[in-house]
């Protein structure tokens, strides 16, 4: 028996609004599309993944531009409300990330350093794959209560929007490494 695909029927996009909430599929660039989503938009479902999110991204602007943590940290603290992320989760994890009073940035990094392969130099590696490994490490350390292979999931997820199948694999394994050391 064969069967064929017959793909369901397209949905109008009538309303302009409806156009705006959805990111863009296939962009009609002369209609006005526009593939990535709108200032302030909630890029993903759920709340607290918001918030992960948001603090990968704070980490990744302080890695590319340079930017003081503070100065990050005031920009993002205003996108929260429009972004619907939960306030609670970015205060943790972000203040778990940043504490300057316990030096958690490098100590970040060196426990990051630790799991790093011989082929992948932290200063050469993706701020983004930077970004992801400091923000889980520092909310796997911040929330022990939250299962790890939930967490380490959740950044997976996370890291696949912005990252390629390889670096996906290595931070699974990085996150792997991190969490038996702080979680044992």
């Amino acid at each position: 028996m064969i069967t064929t695909y017959t793909p369901a029927p397209k949905a109008k996009k009538s309303e302009k609004t409806e156009k705006l909430q959805t990111p863009v599929a296939n962009p009609n660039w002369e209609a006005g599309d526009d593939a990535f989503p709108p200032e302030a938009a909630q890029l993903t479902p759920d709340r607290r993944t918001e918030a992960r999110l948001c603090v990968v991204q704070a980490l990744a602007q302080h890695l590319l531009a340079k930017q003081p943590l503070a100065q990050v940290e005031l920009e993002f603290a205003g996108r929260l409300g429009k972004r619907k992320a939960d306030k609670t989760v970015w205060a943790r994890v972000w203040g778990s990330a940043t504490d300057a009073s316990s030096d958690a940035p490098q100590r970040f990094m060196d426990l990051l350093a630790a799991e790093r392969l011989p082929n992948w130099d932290w200063p050469r590696m993706d701020p983004v794959l930077r970004a992801v490994l400091w923000a889980a490490s520092a909310e796997l350390a911040s929330t022990p209560d939250l299962p790890t292979p939930i967490l380490i999931s959740e950044y997976l997820n996370i890291s696949r929007g912005f990252l390629v199948d390889a670096e996906v694999k290595y931070l699974q394994k990085s996150l792997a490494g991190v969490a038996s050391k702080i979680r044992p």
